[in-house]
């Protein structure tokens, strides 16, 4: 298991990679009705 800096490490770049995608859908053409689904439990 990692340990306490690693797991909050992961979580920093999930945060970083969702908003990287919030600002190319708010700068795109759509599509807009996409889901997206986390491969794992929430």
């Amino acid at each position: 298991m990692p340990d306490k800096f690693e797991l909050a490490r992961g979580w920093f770049l999930k945060a970083d990679s969702d908003l990287n995608t919030a600002r190319l859908m708010v700068e795109g053409n759509g599509p807009y009705n996409t889901a997206c689904f986390p491969p794992g439990p929430c």
